[in-house]
């Protein structure tokens, strides 16, 4: 999991790509905007730029952040398509508001990011048994927490993030070498495991159509301009 999914698939759906380490099976990608660049713009806002900071929010507030949801495109978001910059925030009632204290502005970004990420993986009827994540994100403890627990599988680390350069290093030692790739490269070594609190899993599952809800009517472009 990182700004860009990739997603083992059977069958062809979405933007599919050949394996290139398993020709029988096929590769979906999913490209958000607002992965890294909106948790950034959060952090510095909110938490004097500090993910330690932003970090001790997350543990502060609770999960589903007292029904507080945000829905937040700091740049036109690709999946799902919308073309504008624009922060929505909704209180428990789903009335939007100006902004959040800074604790639920962290919480929200996280939260309501991969709310979103669920939600587009689970309408491809893809179900994941494990994520890997492997984007710098995924050296945040906090965070991949989250992941694990919206998601409600293992979430496994690698040591070494970044990795699509690391990918892109591999592919140019395989065309170099060639061969069959994991004779040439091997398999990535992940060294240590997220396990899911299920409690909380059912918490975002109940909360999952309330925000797909909110996602939608921001999609449908009938809401006022926020900051």
């Amino acid at each position: 999991i990182s700004s860009a999914s990739a997603i083992g698939a059977k069958e062809p759906i979405g933007c599919i790509f050949g394996n290139p380490v398993d020709a029988n099976t096929l590769m979906r990608l999913i490209c958000f905007k607002n992965g890294s660049l909106t948790r950034d713009h959060i952090k510095e806002k909110f938490a004097k730029g500090s993910w330690d900071t932003f970090n001790s929010y997350l543990s502060a507030t609770p999960v589903g952040n007292n029904g507080q949801i945000g829905v937040y495109f700091l740049e036109p978001e690709i999946a799902p398509f919308f073309p504008r910059r624009q922060l929505y925030r909704f209180d428990k009632s789903d009335n939007l508001v100006q902004q959040f204290d800074d604790a639920s502005e962290a919480r929200a970004v996280i939260e309501g990011h991969f709310l979103s990420v669920y939600h587009q993986v689970v309408i491809s009827g893809i179900h994941p048994v494990s994520l890997f994540a492997t984007g710098g994100a995924s050296q945040n403890n906090s965070i991949t927490q989250i992941i694990a627990d919206i998601f409600g599988v293992d979430v496994f680390l690698t040591s070494q993030p970044n990795s699509a350069a690391i990918g892109a290093a591999l592919r140019a030692v395989h065309g170099v070498k060639g061969g069959k790739y994991n004779d040439v490269v091997g398999h990535p070594e992940f060294t240590s495991r997220v396990n899911p609190n299920l409690e909380n899993h059912k918490v975002y599952n109940s909360i999952l159509a309330r925000y797909v809800e909110l996602e939608n009517k921001v999609l449908a472009g009938t809401l006022p301009s926020q900051a």
